[in-house]
Formats: C-alpha cells, structure tokens, sequence
C-alpha cells in the first residue's frame, strides 16, 4: 500500500467508509485492506450501515421521481442504498402501491405462464371463490386440483368420483379443451378407450352391479 493509498484510506475510514467501498476506491481486496488497517490500529467497519426511513426520506425527491418514472424496485433500492424490501416498505409509507411486476416472473426459468404444472405435466389451478363443484373436490396441500379435472366436473355438473379419470385425447396434458378430454372409470393407459364391440359408441355408461 503506497502513501496516496494509505492517506486515502485513513480519510475513508475516518468518513465512516466500509470494508468493502475502500477497497474499490484503492483497487485492493476487502481482506487486504482489513489487514492493513488492524496494522495502523484503525477499526473498518466491515458492511455499510444499513438504512433508516430518515435516510431514505432524506431522498425523498429522487426515489419518487425514480419511481414514478417506471423504474423497477432494484432500481430504487440501490440508489436508495438499501434492500429491496425496506425499499418497497418505504415507497408503501409515501403513498406508492407496490406490487409485484410481472416482467420478472416471467424472465425466470420456471415460469409457465400463470399455470403451475406437476412433476408429470399436468396443470394445477385454484379454484374460484363461490365455486362449489371446485371447492367438494380434492386438493393439494396449496388448494389446487388438476385443471383437466376441474373442465370435466364442470361439464358434468359434479365433483368426479375417486374411480373416474379424464383422458387427453391428443396426448398432451397441459391441452385441457373439453373437446380434448375424455372421461374414463379407473386407471387407463393411453391410447385406450372403452367402445361399444358391436358399434363401436363410444355412448357408454357404467353401472353398479
């Protein structure tokens, strides 16, 4: 470390500078600097304060026209200086409703567009309130069922019984157009459906023996 580096330090310490933001203004490691400082006796803070609503308020004019100009909510944390929770708890306190944008679910990997599917394929929905057939039938553990379910007990009128199936026509499980499901009674493989072997109807109903 050179006089110039080690006079610049000191001021930055002496300013309330931290670990990491002398190091980027002396071109050295955060460790390095950690090191030299405990040589010459000085205490570096080693992260930068966080953030108060005071501080916050203090820009207040800048973060609000950062915000009502479309920026994102990182944009204003980081010029705020903070996380992006404290910044949205703070931009709630002036009157600006957050909410969630959805440019950002959609950049994600495991976006799918709304419709959350199972390990094997299938979507899963919740269903809406005031929706009786829905709600009499059975969920997972976050509320949902098996949308192709749901389209089949709402053109039936009723939740599905537990030997019922619905069969997707063209093979694709997340395709879940009426006119692509197929009621069937207890497990099916694909490919198979129960026909009439004089006629060849698909119009068949089961009966309890």
């Amino acid at each position: 470390m050179t006089q110039d580096q080690l006079q610049t330090g000191r001021a930055m310490v002496i300013a309330g500078a931290s670990r990491n933001e002398i190091a980027v203004a002396l071109g050295m490691h955060p460790a390095s600097v950690w090191r030299r400082a405990s040589d010459i006796g000085l205490t570096v803070r080693r992260h930068k304060p966080r953030s108060t609503l005071r501080d916050l308020d203090e820009q207040a004019a800048q973060l609000l026209s950062l915000w009502d100009a479309g920026e994102p909510l990182t944009a204003v944390a980081a010029a705020a200086g903070c996380n992006r929770p404290f910044a949205r708890k703070w931009l709630n306190l002036q009157g600006r409703q957050v909410v969630a944008r959805p440019a950002r679910a959609e950049r994600s990997a495991q976006w799918r567009g709304g419709r959350p599917k199972t390990a094997d394929g299938y979507v899963m929905v919740s269903p809406a309130d005031g929706d009786r057939v829905g709600a009499a039938m059975q969920r997972d553990h976050r509320g949902r069922v098996r949308e192709h379910r749901l389209v089949m007990a709402h053109r039936l009128g009723r939740p599905l019984r537990r030997e019922e199936t619905v069969h997707h026509r063209n093979g694709v499980r997340d395709d879940n157009r009426l006119e692509n499901l197929q009621l069937r009674r207890k497990r099916h493989g694909p490919g198979q459906a129960y026909v009439c072997a004089s006629c060849g109807s698909t119009d068949i109903n089961a009966e309890d023996l």
